[in-house]
Parts: structure tokens; C-alpha cells; sequence
């Protein structure tokens, strides 16, 4: 009879898919752990609040552009519901969301060993000063010194290698782009219907709006990239140009520009969804 070794296959395979299910969770449970560390080196919490400083500020811009067209009272009620329908928690959900489901735990570790490596945490120190009202002062006085003692011709190669092998603009215009139109669309949520912007009119708004705005970004990089890593070394950027060249360089950028790209169109979303409910009760 073969019950018993039937038995004892069915037991072994029983127990190979409880130790197979235990390890894909342990793997889970590392790769989670990994992630929240990537997000805490990162600074993705403090991120996230000039993320909706920067929706705040270019949704109050769009509403006083248009501000004659929807009146003082329609102008109140938007504000109202910017800073209730703004939601940080679902941001961050987005960005993490995308982060997770595209995540490459080799490119991970890779990312992580050079943001914690010596050069890494010094540029990423370096890459705070643009976060204050300070930095960007100091950034127009660094721009007009430019003028009388430009750097050395190396460190002006370097720093567009740089620009290049990051893919700064499209990181810088991507973001831009769906703040701009996320902003335009929510606000045509308060228009009446036969107002209201369609997806063909965003379109040609786009078509429009971003290639100026990629030219001012074009001339802009390479003075704001030479201002923050001031105090570098050229070895510093070379090493920081290595990174970006590598396999997880271009890994960790394109999935932080995608990150970033589903958190804006989360919470446009829902500020548009709210806009639309309060003004076509």
C-alpha cells in the first residue's frame, strides 16, 4: 500500500509551503524594513511638507490668475477646501505605494550603501540648503558672484555631466508639470460645466505652459547644481556622477520621479473630487 508514503509526500509538501510562505514573508518583512529606512534616510516626511507648501503656493497662484473669473466667494470656498482636501497621509501612501510595487532590492542596497557612504551623507547635507528662505537668498547673491569669479572650467564639466547623468530636468519639469496642471484642473472643477477644462484644452494648456518653463529650468540647473555642492570636492561629484551612471543610480531616479508623479495626481485627485461635490451638489 502506498497510503504512508502518499502520506509522507503530502506532509512534506505541506510543510515546504508553510516554510516557503514563512520566508517570503521574511523577505517581505526585510525589504519593508529596507524601505522605511530608504524613506527615513531620505527625509520623505519632511519632503512631503514641501511637497504641500508647493501645491498650496502654485493652487493660490492659479486661483488669483483666475480670481475675476470665479469671484471673491467661489475664491473663499477653494481655499476652504485646499486645506482641507490636501491630504499628507494619502501622499505619502501614493509615493510609498509606487516605491514598494516597483522596488529592486538589489538597486535598494545599492542606493542605500551610497547614500550612507561618507560622500553621500556630506551632499545630502548639502542638498538641504534650498529647503530654507536662507538658501534661497543665498542662492541669487551665489548666481550674481558668478558673474565676477565664475568656477574653473573642470567643475563646470562636471556639473553638467551631472545634470546629465541624474536626468535633472526631466526630475525638475516632471514634478512641475502635474503640480501645474493638477492645480488647473482642480480649480476648473468649481467652473460651470460648460466651463469646465476638458483633457484635450490640458493638453494644449501643457503644449503651451512647459516648453518655456523647461527652457527657464535648462538655464536655472546648472547655476542651482554649482551653488549646492559649493563645498564639494570634484571627487566628491565624480563619485556622485558614478552613482548616478549606475544601474541603481538610474533605478532610484526614475522610481522617485514616478513616486513623486503618482503622489501629485493622489492628491490632485482628491482635491478635485472635492471641488467638483461642493460646487455640482
Amino acid at each position: 500500500m502506498k497510503v504512508l508514503p502518499n502520506l509522507l509526500i503530502l506532509l512534506a509538501l505541506t510543510l515546504s509551503l508553510g516554510l516557503a510562505q514563512n520566508s517570503a514573508k521574511m523577505v517581505d518583512d526585510k525589504q519593508n524594513a529596507m524601505l522605511e529606512k530608504f524613506y527615513e534616510t531620505i527625509d520623505l516626511e519632511s519632503d512631503i511638507t514641501d511637497y504641500v507648501e508647493l501645491l498650496n503656493t502654485q493652487f493660490k497662484s492659479s486661483m488669483e490668475e483666475k480670481k475675476e473669473q470665479l469671484g471673491p466667494e467661489v475664491t473663499a470656498r477653494l481655499s476652504s477646501l485646499l486645506l482641507s482636501s490636501i491630504d499628507r497621509t494619502e501622499m505619502t501612501k501614493a509615493y510609498k505605494s509606487y516605491f514598494a510595487e516597483h522596488n529592486n532590492p538589489t538597486h535598494l542596497a545599492a542606493t542605500m550603501e551610497w547614500l550612507e557612504s561618507p560622500v553621500g551623507k556630506k551632499l545630502r547635507e548639502m542638498e538641504k540648503v534650498l529647503n530654507t528662505p536662507e538658501g534661497e537668498q543665498a542662492l541669487m547673491t551665489y548666481a550674481q558672484s558668478l558673474q565676477t569669479t565664475p568656477p574653473a572650467a573642470e567643475r563646470i564639466q562636471l556639473t553638467q555631466e551631472f545634470i546629465e547623468s541624474a536626468d535633472l530636468l526631466n526630475v525638475a519639469t516632471a514634478s512641475l508639470k502635474e503640480v501645474l496642471i493638477g492645480s488647473i484642473k482642480s480649480l476648473s472643477g468649481a467652473l460651470p460645466k460648460e466651463e469646465a477644462i476638458s483633457d484635450e484644452q490640458l493638453v494644449e494648456i501643457e503644449n503651451q505652459i512647459m516648453p518655456g518653463l523647461t527652457a527657464q529650468f535648462q538655464q536655472m540647473l546648472p547655476i542651482m547644481t554649482l551653488f549646492v555642492y559649493k563645498d564639494a570636492s570634484d571627487e566628491d561629484i565624480k563619485q556622485l556622477i558614478a552613482f548616478s551612471n549606475s544601474e541603481a543610480g538610474k533605478w532610484n531616479i526614475n522610481t522617485e520621479v514616478n513616486a513623486q508623479t503618482a503622489m501629485f495626481r493622489s492628491a490632485f485627485s482628491g482635491l478635485y473630487k472635492s471641488i467638483v461635490s461642493e460646487f455640482h451638489k
